[in-house]
C-alpha cells in the first residue's frame, strides 16, 4: 500500500514507541552503512544505543513519528532550547515517499510557535540535497572523531526562520571543542568566538540521518 502525501501527520512519540524508533533508526543507518558511510564502522555506533537512550527525549514531547501501514517509519527530533534537530530518520522501506518532508515541516512549524530564529541539522552526506530542498545551507564538510577510533563525516547546515526578538545577550563561547554524549549519541561542540543565541551556544552531531 502507498501512503498519499496528506495522510502523513505525524504524532508525538510515546515511551512505549521506543523499540520501534531503534529499529527504525538502525536500519536507516544500516542502509548508510552499506552506501555512503561503507567502511566507516558506523554500526558499531549504531549499535551501542538503546532504547533507554532515546526516552528522555521522548519524555521530553521532543520526538515525533510517523508510521506506515507496519510499524514506526520515520521519526525526529526537536532541541526546542536552541533549534538543533538532533534526529531526523527515515526507514529504507519509507524512502521517497514523503516522511522525511513531513516531520520537517512539523519540526519548523514547532520551532516557529518557540520563536526560535533557525534550525540546525548536522546532516549525513546524502542526505544534503533533501536538507537544500527544505532551505537549508550547508557548510563545509567536517569530520567527528570518536573515542573509540571511529570516524564520521558530516555536513553542518542551518535554515534561517522568521526573526524573533533576543532572549539573550550576545554570549561568549570559546575554548577547544569537547563532547558530550546526549539522547541519540555522542554531540560535537566546536569552539567559537562569539555566538548569537536565544537559550544555548549552536552545537553539531553526527546523529541526524535522511
Amino acid at each position: 500500500m502507498t501512503l498519499v502525501r496528506h495522510s502523513l501527520n505525524p504524532r508525538t512519540a510515546e515511551a512505549s514507541d521506543a523499540p520501534a524508533i531503534l529499529t527504525c533508526q538502525r536500519e536507516a543507518l544500516r542502509h548508510l552503512a552499506r552506501t555512503s558511510y561503507a567502511g566507516c564502522r558506523l554500526m558499531e555506533w549504531a549499535d551501542r544505543l538503546t532504547e533507554s537512550d532515546l526516552l528522555a527525549a521522548i519524555e521530553r514531547h521532543q520526538v515525533h513519528v510517523l508510521e506506515d501501514e507496519e510499524s514506526i517509519a520515520a521519526f525526529a527530533e526537536l532541541d526546542e532550547s536552541d533549534g538543533h534537530i538532533p534526529a531526523l530518520f527515515v526507514h529504507p522501506r519509507a524512502f521517497r515517499r514523503g516522511f522525511g518532508t513531513a516531520l520537517m515541516e512539523t519540526m519548523q512549524r514547532h520551532a516557529d510557535g518557540l520563536g526560535l530564529r533557525e534550525l540546525t541539522v548536522s546532516a549525513a552526506t546524502d542526505a544534503v540535497p533533501f536538507y537544500e530542498r527544505q532551505g537549508f545551507t550547508a557548510a563545509p564538510e567536517r569530520l567527528i572523531h570518536f573515542p573509540d577510533g571511529i570516524s564520521l563525516t558530516y555536513i553542518p547546515m542551518r535554515k534561517e526562520l522568521a526573526r524573533a526578538p533576543y532572549s539573550a545577550a550576545f554570549m561568549p563561547v570559546t575554548g577547544a571543542p569537547w563532547f558530550a554524549w546526549s539522547p541519540f549519541g555522542l554531540s560535537f561542540f566546536p569552539s567559537a568566538s562569539f555566538a548569537w543565541t536565544s537559550r544555548s551556544p549552536l552545537h553539531s552531531s553526527v546523529r541526524s540521518v535522511t
